[in-house]
């Protein structure tokens, strides 16, 4: 019967590095700061240091934070084209009344 990939030894060249709690703490909090997280997601996800586990992660919060955007503006803009053509309506009329 020959052998399986389960039956090999696992080679330690193989295994990417593992992150530890504290590690992924500090991540978490670099990757909160406004402008800072932004550039150190972009550092994580595409440098080539990166442990392939965390690369992984600033790539999906990359991905996350760009659907953010989108459907973000997509609400804004939703809203704007949903104003009243006049807003003289907003400002005048029965019950308006301008507050010295």
């Amino acid at each position: 019967m020959a052998p399986t990939a389960a039956d090999q030894p696992e080679d330690a060249a193989d295994r990417s590095p593992t992150i530890d709690l504290g590690d992924w703490i500090n991540t978490f909090v670099l990757a909160a700061l406004p402008l800072v997280g932004f550039v150190l997601l972009c550092a994580w996800a595409f440098g080539r240091t990166t442990p392939p586990s965390k690369a992984n992660w600033a790539r999906a919060m990359l991905l996350l934070y760009a659907l953010v955007l989108v459907l973000g503006l997509a609400l804004v803009a939703l809203t704007w084209l949903a104003r009243p053509a006049d807003t003289q309506v907003l400002t005048s009329g029965p019950g308006y009344r301008v507050v010295p």
